[in-house]
């Protein structure tokens, strides 16, 4: 008896002593932290990852981009939030392109850099499309000329040359070629064209419409500056000019033919004979040469600070420029003088255009732009237009209008589009 009565004293003090271990545990221990540094995150919580910053969207043009009336002419830009600069202009067919240098990425342009940007007006001034082609710092355009399918275009840049085929309809594809260059010109000849490019050597090569490199070949050391390119028959003659010195490179398809050196010429224009060369200096210089580079004849005019040769089916215009006025002086085919006319204030600006038996002449004084109507039969002198604060403004006629491309940062009279910084313009006069 006593035997069972012990054991059941210590199962009841077993009981007891847990009960009051359970009591003890709830009320004295805390099982919520386990970590005294930080809240402990139970296993099947997922922490949400951190928004990321959010940046400003950046809105494009949506074209066609209706032209609209200015106080003279019909009007339309282009641009975008940084400053495009016009670096040349072509009317093909019934579009005008416009080749630019932009940095801006909104707007009409997507350049994350310096950029090279293509443009697309109609002849009603509407822009059509555009077409950014070229993001790299340090890539900077050299030159451009039709091509079989639309136009050719040259830049340079830290590892090269780069070509770009962009065809009437803004489509477009490049090459990369290994050679260094600071200055070029190009021109189309029947399906190919045929590129100069002068840096560390001057080179002359061909490229088909698929952009594969044809002939390629060395004709000069370096330190010229590659500045004019023509065909003649199955020949190539590139006209460079140095320091102090001029030189024209012969050429064919197999390769250097002979070197001709000449003056330092400003400007260069074929005519019936061959080719006109003029320079500038303490007076004005006017060279005529056959086809074959044997000199014709030599010409001296008055002290000039600018001069424009521009050839027509009776000889050759010679404009030149001082502080004063623009004078144009008329030479038959064989370097003759036959007249000169003053045409006003300024100096010349940009290569004159001859069409229904008239020049349409610009001239510049400060930011103001002079346009001018001249017939050599008659000696008449008609001023067109004034454009003020256009620059690197280029100027040709169609028909009955006049065109003006150019880039500004005015934003009043016929420039109120203003889009950026610095925009480019199409202007048509009636």
């Amino acid at each position: 008896m006593s035997k069972h009565l012990n054991v059941l004293i210590i199962v009841i003090m077993i009981g007891i002593s847990v009960t009051f271990s359970v009591i003890y545990i709830n009320k004295y221990v805390d099982f919520t932290s386990t970590d005294s540094l930080g809240p402990t995150v139970e296993a099947d919580t997922q922490v949400p990852p951190k928004p990321e910053e959010n940046l400003p969207d950046v809105e494009y043009s949506v074209f066609p981009r209706v032209a609209v009336r200015g106080e003279d002419a019909i009007v339309n830009v282009t641009g975008g939030p940084g400053s495009e600069y016009l670096c040349d202009s072509y009317h093909l067919g019934g579009s005008i392109y416009a080749l630019i240098s932009t940095d801006s990425n909104g707007d009409d342009y997507r350049a994350r850099g310096q950029g090279i940007a293509v443009a697309r007006f109609d002849e009603g001034c509407n822009l059509k499309e555009t077409l950014t082609l070229e993001n790299s710092i340090g890539c900077r355009y050299l030159c451009a000329c039709p091509s079989a399918s639309g136009l050719l275009i040259v830049a340079s840049c830290t590892e090269g040359i780069r070509v770009w085929s962009v065809s009437t309809s803004m489509v477009s594809y490049q090459t990369n070629l290994p050679y260094v260059a600071e200055s070029a010109c190009a021109i189309l000849d029947g399906e190919e064209n045929i590129v100069s490019v002068c840096g560390e050597r001057l080179y002359l090569f061909s490229l088909t419409p698929s952009l594969d490199l044809g002939f390629s070949f060395s004709v000069g050391e370096a330190g010229y500056e590659a500045f004019a390119l023509y065909s003649y028959i199955d020949e190539y003659r590139l006209f460079v000019r140095g320091l102090g010195t001029g030189a024209v490179y012969r050429a064919n398809r197999q390769g250097f033919i002979e070197k001709h050196v000449t003056m330092r010429a400003d400007a260069v224009t074929p005519c019936e004979t061959g080719f006109v060369l003029g320079g500038a200096r303490e007076h004005a210089t006017i060279e005529i040469y056959d086809y074959q580079m044997n000199p014709l004849s030599t010409l001296d005019l008055p002290r000039c600070e600018t001069l424009t040769l521009s050839s027509y089916s009776g000889g050759v215009l010679v404009l030149l420029g001082d502080e004063l006025h623009t004078t144009a002086y008329l030479l038959c085919s064989h370097g003759d003088l036959i007249c000169s006319t003053v045409l006003g204030a300024g100096i010349p600006y940009g290569t004159p255009s001859y069409t229904d038996g008239r020049f349409v002449i610009s001239c510049i004084e400060d930011q103001q732009i002079t346009v001018y109507s001249y017939k050599p039969m008659d000696q008449s002198i008609v001023n067109l237009h004034v454009v003020l604060g256009a620059e690197r403004a280029q100027i040709w006629t169609k028909g009955a209008y006049l065109f003006l491309a150019c880039d500004t940062i005015f934003d009043y009279g016929d420039f109120t589009l203003k889009m950026g910084g610095r925009d480019v313009y199409l202007l048509r006069f009636q």
